[in-house]
């Protein structure tokens, strides 16, 4: 204890501010999304552009935080370019994660962002006009 003769004082915790925890996980998100590899040459037809890692650790962490969307759920990510949400997805415990994008070279950004990062996402390359999804898909809470 602090104050006897001989000992040092203890040193004081520093208290966090409510919500500084999970603000830290927020940075530590975002930071993981900052070091993906980008697209070099997107293609225009192809409407590619990458999400940034502030936009989407923010958008990622606001679903799973505020509704509790992706931990534990199964997310699909259509149109995944680099990777970049289903990346994130992983990273926030989803069940499972599967892209699906058009571009072959794209799927091989995401797979090598996915492969870095130890992490386990299933990689689809079609296009998503030619899916029949009708009926599949659950809203809310069942």
């Amino acid at each position: 204890p602090a104050g006897r003769e001989g000992t040092s004082p203890t040193p004081r915790r520093r208290r966090r501010r409510r919500g500084e925890e999970e603000e830290m996980k927020l940075k530590q998100l975002e930071g993981l999304l900052g070091g993906l590899t980008q697209f070099s040459d997107p293609k225009v037809e192809l409407e590619q552009y990458a999400t940034g890692p502030h936009i989407a650790s923010r958008m990622l962490y606001t679903a799973e935080n505020s509704f509790d969307d992706i931990s534990g759920k199964v997310v699909a990510d259509f149109g995944c370019g680099c990777g970049t949400l289903a990346v994130a997805s992983a990273l926030l415990d989803a069940e499972h994660v599967t892209g699906i994008d058009i571009d072959l070279q794209s799927l091989e950004l995401a797979q090598e962002n996915a492969t870095d990062l130890e992490l386990d996402i299933d990689l689809i390359q079609c296009d998503i006009k030619n899916l029949n999804l009708k009926g599949i898909f659950l809203s809310g809470n069942v």
